[in-house]
């Protein structure tokens, strides 16, 4: 909620009538307050993660040797500006709690729509990865969606074969 104050000064009037060579004057000031609800013409923004329908117990799969990518559409119902900040946030997850936030290498960009991350960012494991969108103009309005994402080992085998057999 914003307020827009106005003041409006009129002119010195000076009075027709002089008595004892004194000039009467006065300013007029008006002031007027109204209100401003950002929010009736702004709501938060709706994003939704492509690939979707991942949960803890059940996560997107990536080997660790293939680059990976999280695509988002980012729905606006806003009639103001459209200035808006994206931020993505990666936590490591246990079974059951993503808790500890990671750091990311400088190779990954967390400030775009889309997280990309070439192989061999992550170690093995569960993570979630959070995109926030917080409306520039109005912070209060921000949303957050989250992928969860498994990270395994490439899948190749090596098949050991002793010498001379």
């Amino acid at each position: 909620t914003g307020m827009i104050h106005s003041t409006v000064a009129e002119d010195t009037t000076h009075s027709p009538e002089v008595q004892d060579s004194t000039i009467i004057s006065s300013t007029t000031s008006i002031t007027t307050s109204q209100q401003l609800d950002i929010h009736r013409s702004c709501y938060a923004p709706t994003i939704t993660l492509i690939p979707s329908q991942s949960s803890l117990a059940s996560p997107l799969q990536f080997r660790r040797s293939q680059d990976f990518s999280i695509s988002s559409i980012i729905g606006f119902n806003c009639n103001g500006s459209l200035a808006r900040e994206t931020q993505w946030t990666v936590k490591n997850c246990t079974s059951s709690l993503c808790l500890s936030q990671i750091q990311l290498n400088e190779k990954v960009i967390t400030t775009l729509s889309e997280f990309y991350a070439p192989a061999k960012t992550f170690a093995y494991g569960i993570y979630e990865l959070t995109l926030t969108v917080t409306m520039t103009k109005s912070p209060s309005l921000k949303s957050s969606s989250s992928a969860y994402v498994l990270i395994s080992p490439t899948g190749i085998t090596p098949n050991l074969v002793e010498l001379g057999r």
